[in-house]
């Protein structure tokens, strides 16, 4: 710009100051407080950083022209006006009231906002002497500061903020109501299609239970029916039992007069073989002593016949 400009030239931007970061950290909290988040250029000059004139100067200088340094815009009063114009934003019905500050602004306050702190700095570099002269005779933004005028708009803009704030909490405050009512009426919901389902399963329930207890009741009767043909059949099998258990002991003792007549014919039997084998044993004692006196008597006959031959 230096290098293409005739007589001057004019450049405003916030400058790298203490004050100017603190005004626009103060606006920021403004935005901040009301969306959730950081307004979109605040936050560029917070992460980029603001103006460093020192640089501005010596640029111009370079080209040979001489520069002047004029602020302008109170950094409180403008944080304060800043902060209307976002609370305008959150509530659109504020519009008309934030232009009616801005006019009172421009018409009463803009020509004599200067600051020993100012929002904005203008450097003017210029290549003649006589403007220089003559800017420095009658810099701008130095007419009569309105005072009555700044004091409604820093308490116009505070009392704006209040009001905002309160807004936004209630607002805040209705759309938690709201979503815990939105909550309330799923959960509603829920729990009636829940007992719905509840209700329809009882009934489910009952229906089985019913058909259950019928079943239940036919098996029973049909039991009965089969325990006492069981009963009978158990009664019958018990005679039967009582009639086997008779003739068995009547055949038990059929058999054992058979055993005791058996041991008798056995007992007799025996005897009768003894006697027997005692009467055997006398006879072969006989016949053993009749064999020894044939057998005597044939040795004397020969002995005697033997002789009468001699």
């Amino acid at each position: 710009m230096a290098r293409v400009a005739g007589r001057a030239v004019i450049v405003g931007f916030p400058p790298q100051r203490p004050w100017v970061e603190q005004a626009e950290e103060e606006a920021n909290g403004r935005w901040h407080e009301l969306f959730g988040e950081d307004y979109v250029w605040l936050q560029e000059h917070k992460e980029f950083g603001l103006v460093e004139t020192s640089e501005v100067v010596q640029t111009f200088e370079a080209a040979g022209m001489e520069v002047l340094r004029f602020g302008q815009g109170n950094a409180s009063l403008w944080a304060s006006l800043m902060g209307a114009h976002f609370i305008k934003v959150k509530f659109p019905e504020l519009e008309p009231l934030v232009e009616a500050a801005d006019r009172l602004y421009n018409s009463r306050v803009f020509a004599g906002d200067h600051s020993d702190e100012p929002y904005r700095e203008y450097y003017v570099a210029v290549r003649r002497d006589a403007d220089a002269a003559r800017l420095r005779a009658d810099p701008p933004f130095q007419a009569r500061s309105d005072a009555e005028a700044t004091a409604l708009l820093n308490g116009l803009a505070s009392g704006l903020r209040a009001l905002a704030l309160r807004a936004h909490n209630a607002e805040c405050e209705w759309e938690s109501t709201a979503r815990m009512l939105d909550a309330y009426i799923a959960d509603l919901a829920v729990a009636k299609r829940e007992w719905g389902a509840t209700a329809e399963y009882v009934h489910q329930l009952q229906a089985a239970k019913d058909q259950g207890d019928v079943d239940w009741q036919a098996r029973d009767a049909a039991s009965q029916v089969v325990l006492q043909r069981a009963q009978e059949e158990l009664r019958e099998l018990g005679e039967v039992v009582a009639k086997r258990e008779s003739e068995l002991a009547q055949a038990d003792e059929r058999l054992q007069r058979e055993r005791e007549q058996q041991a008798q014919v056995r007992r007799d039997l025996e005897r009768k073989l003894e006697d027997d084998a005692v009467a055997y044993a006398r006879s072969r004692r006989r016949w053993a002593l009749l064999m020894l006196a044939l057998t005597i008597g044939g040795l004397l006959a020969g002995y005697l016949a033997a002789q009468a031959t001699l």
